[in-house]
């Protein structure tokens, strides 16, 4: 009967384990969140293309710019200094192909889990963070 009782208490504690690891999964598959980045480390504008028909300048465009960045990190380790970082590289990308300012710029940045680990009853969840930024290149003629 011993025997029995312990396969009882090892099928109730994996049925608690999985239930612990599909709620904590199902917390969200992705996460995104908004970094501001006001104080910009460039001289470079970032415009929208309704800003850019007010100005009335003339501009040639260069081109699309994008930048990402990503690393698989332990859930609760994540960093929203990530994004303004992307957003660095951008400029920096934009500077090198001698941009004034990039049109209409797009940012996202994603938590995609990838699994978990309970040890102990403390979950290990590794997750693979991704942030891009994407815009257009122009350059003023006057």
């Amino acid at each position: 009967m011993g025997n029995g009782g312990e396969k009882m208490k090892m099928t109730i504690f994996k049925k608690c384990v999985t239930a612990s690891l599909a709620i904590l999964m199902l917390g969200g598959c992705s996460t995104n969140y908004m970094v501001p980045v006001a104080n910009s480390p460039s001289r470079i504008e970032h415009l929208t293309a309704a800003s850019l028909k007010q100005k009335k300048r003339p501009y040639e465009v260069i081109g699309p710019v994008h930048c990402e960045k990503w690393k698989v990190v332990m859930y609760w380790m994540t960093e929203t200094d990530m994004m303004r970082q992307t957003f660095f590289d951008f400029e920096s990308e934009a500077a090198r192909v001698q941009a004034d300012a990039v049109v209409d710029v797009t940012s996202s940045a994603e938590n995609h889990y990838q699994f978990a680990l309970v040890i102990l009853f403390v979950p290990f969840i590794y997750c693979h963070e991704e942030t891009h930024v994407s815009g257009t290149a122009i350059k003023w003629l006057d």
